[in-house]
Formats: C-alpha cells, sequence, structure tokens
C-alpha cells in the first residue's frame, strides 16, 4: 500500500502563496523586513547612522532621515534605489520612495 502525502508543496512556495494571498498587512512587514535587511547589507551602518525609521506600505518605503545632505544624496539616487531594492526582492514591489 502507497503512502498518500498530503505536502507536495515546499515550505518557500507555500509562505510566498501566503503572503501573496489577502494578508497585505503581513506582507507589506515581511517585505519590510526584507528591506531593512538589504539596505543593511549594501550600505552597512552609514544608513543605520541617519536613519530613525524604515516603513513600507503598499508599494511604498518610508523613510526618515535625520541629516539634510545625506537625505539629498539619497533622493538623487532614488530611482537607481529602487531599482537595486527590486532587484534583490526579484520583483517590483517598490514603487516610490520617500524621504522625511
Amino acid at each position: 500500500m502507497s503512502k498518500k502525502r498530503f505536502f507536495d508543496e515546499h515550505i518557500g512556495d507555500a509562505l510566498k502563496r501566503y503572503l501573496s494571498s489577502d494578508n497585505k498587512k503581513l506582507s507589506d512587514r515581511y517585505l519590510e523586513s526584507k528591506i531593512k535587511s538589504i539596505l543593511e547589507t549594501k550600505f552597512g551602518t552609514l544608513l543605520g547612522s541617519y536613519t530613525s525609521n524604515v516603513r513600507f506600505n503598499r508599494g511604498v518605503l518610508l523613510v526618515t532621515i535625520q541629516s539634510a545632505p545625506f537625505k539629498n544624496e539619497l533622493l538623487n539616487g532614488k530611482k537607481d534605489l529602487i531599482n537595486l531594492l527590486n532587484e534583490e526582492l526579484k520583483d517590483d514591489y517598490v514603487k516610490d520612495i520617500r524621504f522625511s
């Protein structure tokens, strides 16, 4: 007699399916943590020392910057930063970045 397999789906695929369903708030929080991780990896402590808050909501990344010159530099490279994040996330999740 053969065993019946109930779970033919990998855990990663199941999580992606779960996060992409009606759980937008959970999905945004998951993406927010991934984005924070990517920013730490790419910018190191530089970004962490000048930012006080990073939030992601409905495709918009909200970053609170404490330094005006650093904020200006990020504004100039906004498109590149969006492309970098979407490339790392392997999809077009980040539509816009707002600095305050």
